[in-house]
């Protein structure tokens, strides 16, 4: 009789002090308080649990306002890469649009992309293989989940051989969607790093439940091999992903590879994510980006086309050919 008395006093006091933590420290609004306050105090227990793993935050919500500093910060940088992407859009139809995804979201409208499309996650590996295998300078690779089976080995080892070539790898992975991978450590992880690759996990919790919303997972799935070939898509790296998992079946998703001017986006996107997860300090960002040979060609054409509206097209015809 006591004992159930203690055990439910202490469960009174714990909910109290939890109570007083929402109302004092978390500063929500007034209605997601109020709802959280009502869950707590009729369900006492079960209430706690569900607010560890929906509703508690702790310290996330600050990280994440700082990544966004973080990601405003670079993207000043980023800006400065879109210089490489000036060009007339005075008769462009949709050049309203093109602005508006640039101001919004810093994302710029890109041209010369050759685009491969898969729907099978085979024929997507197969490519995605091929391409690190070549890998002659660095490789960039991110993914939400990767699953410690067959396809996870196949790429871990992979991924450690062009370390032991002396290629520069950088793998990033969800800490909830990749939870059985890092558990794996010893298998996949460890020799990674040994033969010289870096590997960083997107935003672990410090404790089993705490750390895990959902809403704070990074579900990305971006390859950038030596500035040239990128993928981007929905297959994530698993058995289930190229049909060979008997329960689910054939799993039908949508991918692509990219070679062209959209990479250096992709590629922006990586080393946010990357620098944020890794607190690496890269000095020099450019090395990452592709110089594009076409730069050159398009400035000359935009300065022709503006010494044509301040000189007759004959005259300036006659200088150019004077060279």
């Amino acid at each position: 009789m006591n004992i159930s008395v203690n055990i439910g006093t202490l469960i009174v006091i714990i909910n109290i002090v939890f109570i007083m933590f929402l109302i004092f420290f978390e500063r929500r609004n007034p209605a997601t308080t109020w709802a959280w306050l009502l869950i707590l105090t009729i369900f006492p227990i079960v209430g706690f649990i569900v607010y560890l793993l929906f509703g508690k935050s702790l310290s996330n919500e600050k990280i994440f306002n700082k990544k966004l500093i973080e990601d405003v910060k670079k993207n000043e940088y980023m800006t400065q890469i879109a210089k490489s992407y000036e060009y007339d859009t005075s008769m462009l139809e949709n050049k309203d649009i093109i602005k508006m995804h640039y101001r919004n979201a810093k994302a710029l409208y890109t041209q010369r992309n050759n685009i491969k499309l898969y729907f099978h996650g085979k024929e997507k590996f197969k490519d995605l293989f091929y391409y690190i295998d070549n890998a002659k300078k660095y490789i960039h690779i991110q993914y939400y989940i990767i699953q410690p089976d067959e396809l996870g080995s196949k790429l871990m080892d992979l991924l450690t051989k062009k370390s032991k070539e002396g290629v520069e790898v950088r793998l990033l992975f969800d800490a909830m969607g990749s939870s059985k991978f890092a558990r794996n450590n010893k298998k996949f992880l460890k020799p990674f790093k040994e033969a010289g690759g870096k590997y960083a996990i997107f935003f672990p919790g410090s404790l089993f439940l705490i750390g895990k919303r959902v809403n704070y997972r990074n579900h990305r799935k971006i390859v950038v091999i030596d500035g040239e070939t990128a993928f981007l898509g929905g297959f994530n790296v698993g058995n289930e992903y190229i049909g060979e998992d008997k329960k689910i079946g054939n799993w039908r998703d949508t991918h692509m590879k990219i070679e062209g001017e959209a990479i250096n986006q992709l590629q922006g996107r990586f080393l946010m994510d990357w620098t944020y997860a890794s607190k690496e300090d890269i000095n020099d960002y450019t090395k990452y980006f592709s110089v594009l040979e076409y730069f050159y060609i398009t400035m000359a054409l935009y300065i022709i086309k503006q010494l044509l509206q301040i000189i007759p097209y004959a005259v300036l015809e006659q200088q150019l050919w004077a060279y």
